[in-house]
């Protein structure tokens, strides 16, 4: 979803029980799940949709230890904005929980989890 100069490229969800949200939103939207190794065990999931085009991701908790659990968008800006939009958010009430030159973890002032991404790092998340 794009939106001026920003797009919104991303949706995962942290969860416990990724086998059992996995199968919840397939069997009620009938996505495909693909599994993803997360190592050490742990499986997360990619819900795709009848084409095969990937619509979300189901993320083991255990893999990213102190992120926020729910929905995490991740917002992707470009690069020479990446700062002034991580700055702004802190502005304006955001939490900041990590900002690296890759991306800014933070909670919005209702406490939902988001992810700025400067574009030249789309597609490379940091646990």
């Amino acid at each position: 979803m794009k939106l001026g100069s920003l797009q919104i490229r991303w949706i995962d969800q942290i969860v416990s029980d990724t086998k059992g949200v996995s199968d919840f939103y397939s069997d009620l939207f009938g996505f495909e799940q693909e599994a993803v190794d997360e190592g050490n065990g742990l499986t997360s999931y990619c819900l795709n949709d009848k084409e095969g085009e990937s619509v979300f991701g189901i993320v083991e908790e255990r893999v990213f230890k102190d992120w926020p659990h729910g929905w995490v968008l991740y917002f992707e800006v470009p690069d020479d904005e990446y700062d002034s939009y991580c700055a702004r958010a802190g502005e304006m009430g955001a939490e900041i929980i990590r900002k690296s030159p890759m991306q800014c973890l933070m909670k919005d002032p209702a406490g939902a989890p988001i992810v700025i991404n400067p574009k030249k790092f789309i597609g490379e998340v940091e646990s």
